[in-house]
């Protein structure tokens, strides 16, 4: 007999309604009359109301519905996601006034994109992540793309395209392995299926495909080769989304996966785990360590940060998880920061992406100088930003599951990390000789400013008082 949704449960799936209503109506609207402020202000009003609804449903009960799970986790990242969209919303007006000529689709677009990250994370069940993962690769390959008066951005969503495909299929055809052998598709059901069986070849394949899949999704070694072209090719306001929420979306839904299916934490999958992160802290810092191109550095460095969040990862049951969404979080405000930063001063002739043209921008816009020095102090974990508490917590999993080699390499990559983020502050603050000043756009960039000023807030209010967030993280854990 199917079971009737009651008006609690309705209001409990609100967030994700709100994500599904609002592009649909923005559609229609755009329809009739194109008007880029009202679409503009209508997406911040969708993804402000899902905040409000994510706090007001904070406190219930989790809802088991279908193939998702409701629950204190999955608010607190879909909370996370909704953020970032707002912060991508208002640094994506004066952009997309500057670059297109076509700018409402883009907003639809971003919110479809948030919708599938967030039943990802809240996804108990194969199925779900599986479409979850289609909604946001979807929208993705049109945002990538979207500026289609550039050639690199058509060859960028190309090349997303191509890759993110082939990477659904080893994704599918590892679920498919996994229920051949178990005959079932949502966690708890292989979860218990693997507790009386253990691993058999059949799922050793198919988990690993399934990593595979996640792995090409996060941008970790051997699955990172994507990452640059499209990080440089993708205008600023999406290559932010495709760090922060897109991973987001993946990072969280392997959590909850791991978490529900206790038999994934044996020694072989942790072996794996433990190379791929290893690999990715070595490689993204060493290939970032060449770079002269801003986006392509912070291509490379998120594989890096990446690996980072593996370690605690792999601590499972040693406060691992929290310290990878403590991580996460503080990853997406630095990150947000330095593509923030690249979309303000980017103009109709291009992007601000070269490292030289950071030169003696301290000397042309001190405040902007000093906001991308709290950036890149944050990524390089200097003490009192949020990157350091970050790494603190992450160490701190570490130590209490014995990852004694993975914290030496972190504390290799991290000093590596810091020879090339200085050396981008260091150009900042060098001779005036350089053409910043002529080329900043000065309209319309109070949406901007209000972006860049509450990323700097959070930056700082992590990394000082981080207590109150790691609180609201550990109740938010799955239990």
């Amino acid at each position: 007999m199917n079971k009737i949704i009651t008006t609690q449960e309705l209001l409990q799936l609100m967030p994700f309604l709100l994500m599904l209503a609002g592009p649909v109506i923005l559609l229609v609207i755009i329809a009739i009359k194109r008007n880029h402020l009202f679409s503009w202000f209508f997406t911040l009003m969708t993804f402000a109301g899902v905040l409000v609804t994510v706090i007001a449903n904070f406190q219930q009960l989790p809802l088991n519905i279908a193939m998702l799970t409701v629950d204190k986790f999955s608010l607190l990242y879909t909370g996370i996601f909704a953020i970032v969209g707002i912060v991508i919303t208002l640094l994506s007006h004066n952009y997309l006034e500057k670059t297109s000529d076509h700018k409402e689709e883009f907003y639809l677009l971003l919110v479809f994109a948030t919708l599938g990250s967030s039943l990802m994370v809240a996804s108990n069940d194969f199925v779900s992540l599986f479409l979850s993962l289609e909604v946001l690769s979807v929208s993705l390959y049109s945002m990538i793309a979207y500026l289609r008066n550039q050639d690199r951005a058509i060859e960028a969503g190309l090349k997303y395209l191509v890759l993110a495909a082939m990477s659904s299929a080893v994704l599918l055809f590892g679920i498919a392995l996994v229920y051949f052998e178990t005959g079932a598709l949502s966690y708890a059901a292989i979860g218990a299926k693997l507790g009386k069986t253990g691993f058999t070849p059949y799922l050793v394949a198919g988990f690993a495909m399934i990593i595979a899949g996640a792995g090409f999704k996060m941008s970790v070694v051997p699955f990172h080769w994507w990452t640059s072209d499209v990080y440089q090719g993708a205008n600023s306001p999406v290559t932010s989304f495709i760090a922060t929420v897109s991973k987001g979306g993946m990072v969280g839904a392997m959590i909850r996966m791991f978490t529900i299916i206790p038999g994934l934490e044996n020694n072989a999958v942790v072996l794996v785990l433990t190379i791929i992160a290893a690999a990715s802290m070595f490689l993204g810092n060493i290939l970032a360590l060449q770079q002269t191109n801003l986006k392509r550095l912070l291509a490379y460095s998120s594989i890096a940060h990446l690996g980072y969040i593996l370690i605690a990862f792999i601590s499972f049951g040693n406060g691992g998880t929290q310290a990878a969404t403590f991580y996460l979080l503080a990853y997406f405000a630095t990150t947000l920061g330095a593509f923030g930063i690249i979309a303000f001063l980017s103009t109709s002739e291009g992007e601000a992406e070269n490292i030289s043209f950071y030169k003696g921008l301290y000397w042309r816009k001190p405040a902007l100088a000093a906001f991308m020095t709290l950036v890149m102090f944050s990524l390089a974990g200097i003490p009192l930003t949020s990157g350091f508490v970050g790494k603190f917590f992450v160490a701190t999993s570490g130590v209490k599951a014995d990852l004694w080699v993975l914290l030496f390499f972190l504390a290799i990559n991290s000093v590596i990390g810091v020879y090339y983020y200085l050396r981008v502050v260091v150009m900042m603050f060098s001779n005036k000789d350089n053409q910043v000043e002529t080329i900043v756009c000065r309209k319309g960039v109070s949406a901007g400013m209000i972006a860049l000023v509450f990323v700097a807030v959070m930056i700082l209010y992590l990394g000082v008082y981080p207590s109150g967030i790691m609180e609201l993280i550990q109740k938010s854990a799955i239990n």
